[in-house]
């Protein structure tokens, strides 16, 4: 019995597979293309080999760069570089490991400004680890508008998506090298709120998976980070935590702006407390035991894995830590309509936090002359309550809700079941109406009851 066999040009044994080292030596005597016809052709036999190379789309840059229609042949020192690089890759590729259902797997990703790149491991009990495989591609010309963090995240997205046939289904560990991003997309964070829409998107999918989050700095997340940076200094990729200004961020930052206090002023103020100085060396360098910390930090210890640094402010998630100075005038200017505590409460947990953040909003509403007299006066008008149907189908409430992108949608709600239907509308006419309720009670039947706040 053969220890190993060669199946199109790869090398199957019992510790993985690997390329052909023919197949492999026949392509490092390819000599440098001088056409577009002769890169394409070289480009097609490297792409057979694309699973072994990690961060291959980014290595692969300039000579990507050439085949546009708008770039003349120039085969510059860049292009040398870029292939001379492939052709070094190629000769080193490591033994990819057989999947195995039964061991830890991970899954590495990161982006640079022009690619994204992936790789999925076994992580043995012994600490070994191997790659199962490598996977990269190029960004669009609109996705490298994104924002570094949304980059990362698309990175995520695109291993996931890449991999689902290993993991879905399974626990697995995802690393990264941006510990906001690690917060934001954690699986116990849940869909955040104050980001762009896309972000929202990815979080929704990312919640089919059963994963833990990882965050390792770039040398140690060398396998997926390390070769986007190669092809040239100019396009070294932009440190993972210099986003603090970018839009998926910006958001709780400019709604700080609009209050008596910038995003310069809580990162000078912060420098000046104590407290918070404290708690930024231990976000940046470790924190000591709980048993060793003094009670003003304790606070912020049992939110350690949540708190970052960006621009010299403290973070926990996606919100601001304010220091003590500036949280009066923040609670001033959150109380200014006199929203309660419960709305003051929501609007400030999107955009701040310090200790004891709902005492001092308690405080705040209960001091106010102009929140107790409101809330001491009778209702406007007594609750009536909507009697709970016994079945489904029993009393159905209809609503129009729009215009979203020019749009209307009818909305039907099942009173029973909480049950939606959503119906895209041309218009909001009688005729429009009816027909659409016509369509929907074909499949569903008649409702007994329809309850509609003056509609056409």
């Amino acid at each position: 019995m053969k220890s190993e066999v060669e199946y199109f040009a790869f090398i199957v044994n019992k510790d993985g597979i690997q390329p052909s080292p023919k197949k492999v030596e026949a392509m490092l005597k390819v000599p440098e293309p001088e056409n577009v016809k002769e890169l394409q052709s070289w480009l097609g036999l490297v792409n057979y080999y694309r699973k072994f190379i990690p961060d291959m789309s980014t290595v692969l840059q300039p000579l990507n760069e050439l085949l546009t229609k708008k770039s003349k042949w120039n085969w510059n020192e860049n292009c040398k570089k870029s292939f001379l690089k492939i052709s070094k890759l190629l000769s080193s590729t490591k033994v990819l490991a057989h999947y195995d259902p039964n061991v830890n797997v991970e899954l590495a990703v990161d982006a640079s400004p022009y690619g994204l790149g992936c790789v999925i491991s076994h992580k043995y009990e012994n600490g070994e680890e191997r790659p199962i495989a490598y996977a990269s591609r190029t960004l669009t010309s609109a996705e490298r508008n994104y924002s570094q963090i949304e980059r990362e995240a698309l990175a995520i997205i695109f291993g996931v998506t890449r991999f689902h046939q290993y993991l879905y289904g399974r626990k697995f560990t995802l690393i990264t090298d941006n510990k906001p991003l690690s917060l934001l997309l954690g699986p116990k964070t849940g869909i955040p709120m104050l980001v762009a829409s896309r972000i929202q998107r990815w979080a929704i999918q990312l919640s089919g998976y059963q994963y833990d989050v990882k965050c390792k700095s770039s040398s140690e997340n060398a396998n997926a980070d390390g070769l986007s940076r190669l092809p040239l200094k100019e396009t070294l990729c932009e440190s993972p935590f210099n986003i603090f200004w970018e839009e998926v961020e910006i958001r709780n930052v400019q709604a700080l702006n609009e209050l008596p206090v910038s995003a310069n002023k809580i990162k000078r103020e912060t420098e000046k407390d104590s407290t918070l100085v404290k708690v930024k060396h231990a976000t940046l360098y470790g924190w000591p035991k709980y048993t060793d910390i003094s009670n003003e930090l304790k606070p912020y210890f049992r939110v350690k894995d949540e708190l970052s640094m960006e621009e010299g402010c403290l973070l926990r998630g996606i919100r601001v830590i304010i220091p003590e100075r500036y949280r009066a005038d923040v609670l001033n200017e959150l109380h200014v309509n006199h929203p309660g505590i419960v709305r003051m409460k929501g609007l400030a947990r999107m955009h701040v936090w310090w200790p004891n953040l709902d005492t001092d909003i308690e405080i705040t509403v209960r001091n106010c002359t102009a929140c107790q007299n409101t809330q001491s006066a009778p209702p406007a008008a007594t609750a009536n309550p909507w009697i709970w149907p016994s079945k489904p189908w029993q009393r159905v409430h209809i609503d129009f809700c729009g215009p979203f992108l020019n749009e209307m949608f009818l909305i039907v709600v099942d009173a029973h079941s909480k049950w939606i239907d959503v119906i895209r509308m041309s218009s909001t006419t009688s005729e429009k109406t009816i027909n659409a309720l016509r369509c929907l009670f074909s499949s569903h039947g008649i409702p007994t009851e329809i309850v509609s706040d003056n509609g056409p």
